[in-house]
């Protein structure tokens, strides 16, 4: 694979490389894999708690189960709490 670089972006490059103890083809490489990597975890993670995200994301299905528990007892909990006006 050929590649055109702009020769200040390919000197930064290199100077980077030579920084992070790489060759500047490892460089690339590694600067690829990372942009790679995190595009393709961002797409996979789906925000479906809304307001709960804070609590993190359940393991499974028991967990799920769980957490919906737990989160519906502290809120029984404190509606009870409340006097009524």
């Amino acid at each position: 694979m050929t590649v055109r670089i702009p020769t200040e972006l390919l000197d930064a490059l290199k100077e980077r490389a030579r920084q992070e103890g790489r060759t500047t083809s490892g460089e690339v490489v590694h600067l690829v894999r990372q942009t790679v990597e995190v595009r393709s975890r961002s797409r996979r993670r789906v925000k479906a708690w809304g307001m709960f995200a804070h609590l993190g994301e359940p393991a499974g299905l028991d967990d799920l189960i769980a957490a919906r528990h737990e989160i519906s007892a502290k809120l029984v909990r404190s509606v009870k709490r409340k006097p009524r006006t």
